[in-house]
């Protein structure tokens, strides 16, 4: 339980963030609004290979490893940082092409 004023609350909105982004990775990697990633946010269009993805990944993990979660949460979030990890080592060797 968060001790610091409105924890609960940065908590729920941390929480929240999570879910949109997971949501948002998974639908450019789905390429579903192709045209929207590549107008819009680049970085997850189809001119950028693997290496931001991981980066969202890396940055998703850290936020959830911070935090005292049970085991199953725990072991999702290391596998979900070393997947990033993996992506990020992937778009350094192959660019785009990987995508």
């Amino acid at each position: 339980m968060p001790n610091q004023p409105a924890g609960v609350f940065w908590a729920v909105v941390n929480r929240l963030l999570i879910i949109f982004q997971i949501i948002v990775l998974i639908l450019s990697e789905v390429g579903w609004p192709l045209a929207f990633f590549d107008r819009f946010f680049p970085v997850l269009g189809s001119g950028f290979g693997l290496g931001p993805l991981g980066i969202f990944q890396g940055l998703i993990a850290a936020s959830i490893l911070s935090h005292h979660v049970d085991d199953f949460t725990l072991v999702a979030a290391f596998f979900l940082f070393a997947l990033g990890c993996l992506n990020m080592l992937l778009g350094l060797i192959f660019r785009e092409r990987a995508k």
